[in-house]
């Protein structure tokens, strides 16, 4: 179960364009996936919102827990899915590697809308998770 009380860790990029900056949010994208598998954990970047933080955009990072504080939706395919860390050269486009994670459906209750999601009820798993991480694309400030 997730702690209430944790040491945050934050890091910051400060790119002088936008290809950059979105360079370097993958590669803490990419990062994040790679430290819980490590950890033997299945963590699933879900589009998030940005909230009071701001920004073009933000994924958060769910660990599937029944005990888990949020409700989430996935598709069915996003089990036994992972990364390998031979794979990754952070020098490297990663952006084809975020497109592999995020291109399947995963969504909190939040963001998630029945509706429009595209995936079939079949193919669809509701259950809990935690957050265990965030990332953030600010843009310019």
């Amino acid at each position: 179960m997730r702690g209430r009380e944790f040491l945050m860790k934050d890091a910051y990029s400060f790119s002088l364009d936008a290809e950059s900056a979105k360079a370097e949010y993958n590669k803490m994208f990419v990062s994040y996936l790679l430290t819980f598998k490590r950890l033997g954990l299945t963590a699933i970047p879900m589009e998030a919102d940005t909230g009071p933080i701001g920004g073009d955009s933000s994924h958060e990072f769910i660990i599937l827990a029944e005990t888990g504080e949020s409700e989430v939706f996935c598709h069915k395919d996003w089990m036994g899915r992972s990364l390998e860390a031979g794979d990754i050269d952070y020098d490297s486009d990663l952006q084809p590697i975020v497109d592999n994670f995020t291109n399947l459906y995963a969504a909190t209750d939040e963001k998630h809308d029945a509706a429009t999601c595209g995936v079939p009820p079949e193919d669809m798993i509701n259950t809990r998770g935690n957050e265990v991480g965030h990332i953030f694309y600010f843009g310019d400030k």
